[in-house]
């Protein structure tokens, strides 16, 4: 039947111009469904229901034949002809677009190497038949670390500016030329120098130089590439007989009158990797790296620092072109290093660091091998000394002198006995070695420990070296102790003396400092006895100490390549990639007889008592506590949000995610209803609530809303009454903040924030350090700083408007931050701290350190020497808390001049009698403070039961 249809179909030459209208057409002109591509590109995504899918494309492509067959003909009136495919045919591409792979969307962790292909990627993946609000959802969620903290705040927008935005961002924090370029050529610059014919790193080599080279060159941004310092850089990482071939390439660039490019250093690179990575190439470094010893060919290792071969392009002609200098390296001069008068000005450290610098040997101050393999007799001519060193390297090494010169001591004899005494020394696996950080380099001991899963180095090595790296929070554990304390990762280079093994750590953890290890080299008589040993070098360096910790993160510098034992109890050798190191006892037990006597020195008493809380009372775990990845993403956004404006500083809320709150409206209703009831019955309360909530307004701590409509989040916050047990008379309004309506309350939804707050203990001990005391409190803490517009309708409230209850409750809601958010405390310090930051350089240092330490939430405890301090720290603070909003009252001192200088009006009631009265106590955060007798007291009182409900207690 199909067969006979298809018999019918005219076919339309190309010179037919006859057009046929609907009527002729039976009404029915066949045109493609455009929703054919979408529903395959449906069926893709929906892998679990193909067979289903399938089938349904099948009736339709069948629906679309059969409407064909009885329409006979199909025209357009641009005349042009569209052949229907074959049902057979719908099945087949419907077949093959379900085989297609599924895309993989790839994330982005602000790296600026992956931002073009992430945005690429990520277009593909997401196109425009997709939403705005989808797309910016899927961006935000396939952005991790700083590049999702830079676009998440666009969520806020509306979808088509935030998802606009949010690329915009992106592309202005990771994407610019500049900054992909920059990235680039860092991580190239970063990769180490070829030691030897070493294939693989040469590969790896020259494929970063290709990626770089192609990615900059589409970016149109080769300029940085074709720099002198970039070319030269590179050049220094290639072997030194690669080294020469590309002089001699060079100066076949140079004679046809153009400056060798990165591109072609980068051709060059490229063609010398494959070349190597042949099978014969392969077969060659196979054999030059085996090490067989009866090959009498003589290794030499041969510098390649910057300084010891210097390239002339000028003179390219001259297949030499890599030839050392023979003037001084210090001044140019024609005479050798060590009678240049400039090098001998400079003390041992600085000549030592100059000829590490410039990988000279420490014998003869000259290149191109190390002091091991120095032909030189010479020998250090200090008296005393004859280690093998130059005598300008010799550093003179002071006694270790008595620090208490003025101590006068006492001998006395308390027993002469004839005893024997025991001493052995044990060698760990201490090495010697070079660390490096681009130019600088430093040489240090290395403690190779097996039993640490982390590398670390002293701060002040890492100093010396100019090592950066991010601020970390780690947690150090040993046999008897367990620590957190704050280090910077960091990345180093390590090397052996003589540079003939490199390896690049790229986790190590800055300390203060190491345990007490030190490098221990035995003398020349105990070598000659042990036999095992006799043909290894021990090299002396000038600091023995470990500054330098390499754990098992690190394995490759761990390689036994060689192992030398001798006889039991004999320490034996171990050789690694940094050198030789020594392990086990080397040192046979002595016995003397030694004279025992007791000594006694007249010492300081506050020596003493330091001595005493250094021992007793040391706090062997640090007090350091490290925010957590909740408080460093509210930190981060109170920091990005705060702004000053008109006088106050406004910080917005700290939001966890970026739902919509349910709408709880009768929530607030139902529990207004219930405090109706108790405000009928309670005329003071009653009073005492509506002058509260009046403030509110007249303050502009509140306002009302008179569009009920908000295009944001709404939250209703219920309210109450609380009293403080010694203050009945004052009554605060409580914001419920904590109040759950559909699973969710207004607190759930906030970051509570780091504890910014000082430590109460701390407070305490510093207030009464001097003789004049003063106290004051911050009026309304949380009411000055001020909650930007676009969050405020999530504290909204009911009340009814003049206090009239029989009115229907009216919509307000506050303007500033409020007593019972989780964000409040956290908001609050931050803004007092910001004041006291932003504004130090205009008040005395030691106002604005007393501002940072004697704060306890909105209560100042200060103490000063003498009156005259204490009236000038009063007009301070009152200035400076002033410059953020924030108004001092209730001052309290225990003088009375003090007191008589500060007006009426920020003094605390009653502050001038208390010093005169019966009554010779304030309260200060929970304490009482006897101002007459000048002690800090607590007043127990004790409860038959249970205490009474509502009342606060400060732990």
């Amino acid at each position: 039947m199909e067969s006979r249809k298809t018999d019918h179909i005219p076919e339309l030459s190309p010179h037919y111009s006859e057009t046929h209208s609907d009527d002729q057409l039976g009404g029915n002109t066949y045109r493609m469904d455009p929703l054919l591509e979408l529903e395959l590109a449906k069926v893709r995504l929906a892998q679990t229901e193909k067979e289903i899918e399938l089938e349904r494309l099948r009736q339709k492509g069948k629906e679309h034949y059969d409407q064909v067959m009885v329409d006979k003909a199909m025209t357009y009136e641009s005349t042009s002809v569209v052949d229907v495919p074959h049902r057979k045919d719908w099945v087949t591409m419907m077949s093959r677009a379900l085989d297609l792979p599924k895309k993989e969307i790839i994330r982005f962790d602000g790296n600026p190497m992956n931002y073009w292909s992430f945005i690429r990627n990520f277009e593909d993946c997401f196109d425009e038949s997709i939403g705005f609000r989808s797309r910016l959802n899927y961006l935000i969620q396939y952005c991790d670390g700083e590049a999702k903290n830079t676009i998440v705040h666009c969520a806020l927008l509306e979808p088509e500016e935030g998802y606009r935005k949010a690329l915009e961002l992106l592309e202005e924090a990771f994407g610019q030329k500049h900054i992909v370029a920059h990235a680039f050529i860092d991580k190239m610059l970063n990769i180490p120098a070829i030691k030897g014919t070493d294939p693989y790193n040469l590969r790896r080599l020259s494929r970063e130089m290709h990626i770089c080279e192609l990615t900059l060159t589409q970016m149109n941004y080769v300029s940085d590439l074709n720099s002198t310092k970039t070319i030269e850089c590179m050049f220094l990482k290639l072997p030194l007989h690669l080294q020469r071939e590309w002089v001699k390439v060079a100066c076949r660039i140079l004679k046809t009158g153009r400056e060798p490019s990165f591109k072609d250093l980068c051709e060059f690179v490229k063609e010398q990797s494959d070349i190597a990575n042949t099978r014969y190439g392969l077969l060659v470094n196979r054999g030059s790296n085996s090490g067989n010893k009866d090959v009498g060919v003589l290794k030499r290792k041969i510098s390649t620092d910057y300084n010891a071969a210097r390239i002339s392009y000028a003179s390219a002609s001259d297949d030499n072109a890599l030839l050392r200098s023979s003037s001084c390296l210090e001044c140019s001069s024609n005479h050798s290093l060590d009678q240049c008068q400039k090098f001998k000005d400079k003390n041992v450290r600085e000549r030592k660091e100059f000829v590490l610098r410039h990988k000279l040997c420490n014998v003869c101050l000259k290149a191109n091998h190390v002091a091991k393999n120095c032909r030189s007799p010479r020998s250090c001519a200090v008296e005393g000394c004859g280690w093998r060193h130059h005598t300008l390297l010799h550093e003179l090494r002071e006694e270790p002198r008595n620090t208490n010169i003025d101590a006068h001591i006492n001998t006395q004899l308390c027993t002469e006995k004839s005893v024997e005494r025991v001493q052995k020394q044990a060698a760990f696996a201490i090495v010697p070695v070079l660390v490096r950080n681009g130019e600088r380099v430093a040489q240090t001991c290395a403690f190779l420990d097996s039993g640490s899963d982390a590398s670390l180095i002293t701060e002040d090595l890492a100093k010396r070296l100019n090592l950066e790296g991010e601020p970390k929070t780690i947690s150090l554990k040993t046999l008897d102790n367990h620590s957190t304390i704050q280090c910077k990762e960091v990345q180093l280079e390590v090397s052996s003396l003589d540079s003939s093994s490199s390896f690049r750590i790229p986790n190590v953890w800055t300390v203060e400092r190491l345990p007490m290890l030190r490098r221990t080299v035995p003398t020349t008589s105990q070598m000659k006895s042990w036999t095992h040993l006799k043909d290894i070098s021990f090299p002396r360096v000038e600091d023995e100490n470990v500054k330098l910790l390499i754990g098992c993160n690190a394995p490759s510098v761990h390689e036994m390549k060689e192992i030398r034992t001798g006889k039991p109890n004999e320490p034996f050798a171990v050789k690694t990639p940094l050198g030789w190191t020594l392990f086990g006892s080397y040192r046979k037990p002595c016995e003397s007889n030694c004279a025992l006597n007791h000594l006694s020195a007249k010492e300081e008493l506050e020596d003493k008592f330091e001595q005493l809380y250094s021992t007793e009372f040391k706090d062997p775990f640090s007090r350091t506590i490290s925010m957590s990845v909740e408080d460093r993403i509210a930190l981060s956004a109170i920091s990005n949000s705060v702004q000053r404006l008109n006088g106050h500083y406004q910080i917005a809320l700290p939001w966890r995610h970026n739902h919509e709150l349910p709408n709880n409206r009768e929530l607030a209703e139902r529990r207004l209803s219930c405090l109706k009831g108790r405000l009928i019955r309670d005329k003071k309360l009653f009073q005492d609530y509506v002058d509260s909530m009046t403030r509110y307004v007249e303050r502009d701590y509140a306002e009302k809303v008179n569009d009920n409509h908000s295009d944001g989040r709404i939250w209703y916050l219920p309210h109450h009454p609380v009293f403080h047990p010694k203050k009945p008379n004052k009554l605060r309004i409580v914001f419920d903040c904590a109040a759950q309506y559909a699973g969710t309350s207004l607190n759930k939804s906030l970051y509570s924030g780091p504890d910014l707050v000082n430590n109460l203990v701390d407070v305490f001990t510093r207030f009464r350090q001097r003789p004049v005391g003063l106290t004051a409190d911050i009026e309304a803490m949380f009411h000055q700083v001020i909650v930007p517009p676009h969050d405020r309708d999530v504290l909204r409230y009911l009340w009814w408007p003049g206090g009239d209850l029989e009115k229907e409750p009216g919509i307000y809601r506050m303007k500033v931050h409020l007593f019972g958010a989780t964000s409040s405390p956290c908001c609050a310090t931050f803004a007092l701290q910001k004041t006291i930051s932003d504004n130090q350089d205009k008040f005395p240092r030691a106002v604005t350190q007393a501002a940072k330490e004697q704060f306890y939430v909105d209560d100042l405890l200060i103490s000063v020497d003498t009156i005259e301090e204490a009236k000038r720290t009063y007009s301070h603070f009152k200035r400076l808390l002033s410059l953020g909003g924030f108004n001092f009252y209730k001052w309290t001192s225990n003088s009375v001049e003090v007191l008589e200088f500060i007006p009426e009006g920020d003094r605390a009631e009653g502050s001038i009698t208390v010093c005169e009265s019966s009554e010779t106590s304030k309260r200060t955060l929970g304490i009482e403070w006897n101002v007459r007798t000048d002690e800090l007291c607590f007043k127990v009182h004790e409860f038959h039961g249970n205490p009474p409900e509502g009342m606060f207690y400060r732990m």
